[in-house]
């Protein structure tokens, strides 16, 4: 009876993980993993002089896949706040939800402008890291020619896009800000493939708050700080 009875919980509990998407796993790149930054900021993005305006406010965004949550739309609309204000995990207004394995985000500039940082921010109000995080940039829509990769922390090369030399990081409300050199481009496709939570907790699927692009022509040789308007800590 005993035996039965730890069987059953056992297998409800299978069942209770599986509802969610979430199932435990080996930490799978965690020897790809930079320090924790335990608050501490990161080092302002210098650029130019003219070079650090907001160039992705209100753009159209494209996906991989139809959204299984949210709107495309709330990907450019400076709103990243990333509550919990929606009726459960993972649920909040402004959460974008793409389907499970690897997909994309797609901000289009409407035209070719000099990028000089990308801010990608995710699912910031637990404590997780992305996979497989590859930004690029190019004119072509399909990112057939002229692809410029400016993050990849795909270290195994699971995404086919190459190997990447970058680190895995933990979310924050800081997002991630991705220096770009000068780069001139239309469009911005940023990849991931799920998340996991340190501790062993895998969800395959992808979400996504914000995503912000920095540049514009030069007017001197003089360098700026980038000024990026972070959402509040989910954690204090």
């Amino acid at each position: 009876m005993r035996r039965l009875c730890a069987l059953h919980i056992l297998l409800m509990g299978i069942c209770l993980v599986s509802q969610v998407g979430a199932y435990p796993v080996e930490l799978r790149g965690m020897q790809n993993m930079e320090p924790p930054r335990n608050g501490k900021p990161r080092p302002p993005i210098m650029v130019p002089a003219g070079g650090d305006k907001l160039l992705s406010r209100g753009c159209p965004v494209t996906s991989s896949t139809k959204p299984e949550q949210g709107d495309l739309e709330s990907i450019t609309d400076g709103d990243k706040e990333c509550d919990q204000s929606g009726p459960g995990y993972g649920e909040g207004p402004t959460l974008l939800k793409l389907a499970a394995g690897i997909q994309w985000l797609q901000v289009d500039l409407r035209t070719s402008q000099v990028i000089n940082a990308v801010c990608i921010w995710r699912y910031h109000w637990v404590r997780c890291v992305y996979r497989d995080v590859v930004v690029q940039l190019s004119d072509d829509a399909d990112f057939i020619d002229g692809v410029t990769t400016v993050f990849n922390n795909d270290h195994d090369n699971s995404a086919r896009l190459g190997v990447g030399e970058d680190k895995e990081y933990i979310e924050t409300n800081a997002g991630r800000p991705i220096p770009v050199p000068g780069i001139r481009a239309r469009y911005i496709r940023a990849y991931s493939n799920g998340w996991y939570r340190p501790g062993g907790w895998l969800d395959p699927f992808n979400y996504c708050t914000e995503i912000e692009v920095y540049g514009g022509e030069s007017t001197s040789e003089e360098k700026v700080p980038i000024k990026i308007e972070y959402p509040k800590p989910p954690f204090t």
